[in-house]
């Protein structure tokens, strides 16, 4: 299995990150083995909102930098690229204000980095054994050498951690990736899109800033968490499993790990896994919150697929429901913009979710940058997990 590289870092200082970097990708081989002189290489970082670096939220801009000098020292010619968020539009202006809200623009401007404002779609096609044909990206995707994906450590509400894995469901534009939330409602049919995609675009390196990352209701409700550490692998796979039990995550809980074993995309164990720079309990942290919730009861409970409309019914009672706080929702609107079931609209200059309607993605969750949206247990949930435990 490919290994997994580590290098402590305890701030966003640009030398330390810079030093950080150049550890982890030298113990893979170096930025040579990844990117040959004249490649285009499309740098993808996890920009899920228009949120300024410090809340957590995004790729912090010093690890975005420092990864880019790399490419450019080989000889390469870095592209930032991320889809908008659903709330924001995909277009020139809307993919200008996310970079620019995520410090972006500034590193393009101080690297000579392209910024991409190319809103093209383009196909991709999966290779054989996956359960998507083909995915609709953005046009970038198809006209770079390679692509290296730069995921933020956060946990997530739907899928215990989102990290390497989830990170390439941002090349997806705009709300395009919402419909897979309604076709692939089943966890573990969401797991096998993410996977798909994954194996679709193919990261020549997947470099992990979990200098600090999110705990508690992530991935954009939580709280800022100090890790100290930048991982790097060729295996997404590989480095969610050691990220999710560097925070003390079992692998095995996170949806995409899960289904990746079952799938043969690694052992499912992380001590199989070879780890350079550091040992395991060297790295490991204590005090990371996982989200309170997690995957759906009804699909870890039910191991079959059931009707959408029997299968919304359940959710209904057994697993968490967004609710809006009246007192932080500002009416923006981005969670409407994200909802793949349309089950939001704005009563008196706040958000209203439909419950009977909602499929518990969680996008609005989400997408609020107000963070106004919890997620709260019914009673039914509340009394079969006492029964669990």
């Amino acid at each position: 299995m490919p290994p997994v590289a580590v290098a402590r870092c305890g701030t966003y200082d640009p030398h330390a990150v810079g030093e950080a970097v150049e550890q982890v990708v030298s113990r893979l081989g170096g930025m040579d083995r990844f990117v040959r002189p004249g490649d285009r290489v499309l740098i993808k970082p996890n920009l899920l909102s228009p949120a300024a670096p410090e809340r957590a939220i995004t790729t912090h801009p010093t690890v975005v930098e420092a990864v880019i000098r790399l490419v450019q020292r080989a000889g390469g010619e870095a592209v930032i690229a991320d889809s908008a968020p659903a709330s924001v539009p995909f277009t020139p202006a809307g993919l200008a204000h996310l970079y620019q809200a995520t410090g972006m623009a500034e590193v393009a401007a101080r690297t000579g980095a392209r910024l991409n404002f190319d809103t093209g779609v383009a196909d991709l096609a999966a290779p054989p054994g996956c359960t998507v044909r083909r995915f609709e990206v953005m046009r970038v995707v198809r006209e770079v050498q390679c692509v290296i994906s730069l995921p933020k450590l956060k946990t997530h509400s739907l899928t215990v951690l989102t990290g390497a894995t989830k990170n390439c469901f941002g090349l997806i534009p705009g709300v395009r990736k919402m419909t897979f939330h309604l076709t692939r409602g089943r966890l573990e049919d969401f797991a096998d899109v993410l996977l798909d995609l994954e194996t679709a675009v193919a990261p020549v390196l997947v470099l992990m800033d979990a200098i600090v990352g999110m705990d508690g209701e992530g991935p954009s409700a939580g709280s800022p968490f100090p890790i100290g550490l930048v991982l790097g692998s060729t295996s997404g796979v590989e480095l969610d499993a050691v990220a999710a039990r560097v925070v003390g995550i079992p692998p095995l809980e996170v949806p995409t790990l899960r289904r990746g074993m079952e799938r043969g995309l690694w052992s499912g164990r992380v001590e199989g896994i070879e780890l350079l720079g550091h040992t395991l309990e060297e790295v490991m942290v204590s005090g990371f919150r996982r989200p309170a919730g997690g995957p759906p009861l009804v699909d870890r409970l039910v191991p079959f697929g059931l009707g959408p409309r029997l299968r919304r019914v359940l959710l209904r009672h057994t697993s968490r429901q967004p609710v809006v706080d009246s007192q932080r929702c500002t009416g923006c609107g981005s969670c409407q913009a994200v909802c793949p079931a349309h089950a939001i609209e704005e009563v008196g200059g706040h958000a209203r979710i439909n419950s009977p309607t909602c499929i518990r993605c969680y996008c609005c969750h989400e997408a609020c940058p107000e963070a106004a949206i919890s997620l709260v247990s019914p009673l039914v949930l509340r009394l079969l997990l006492r029964l669990r435990h």
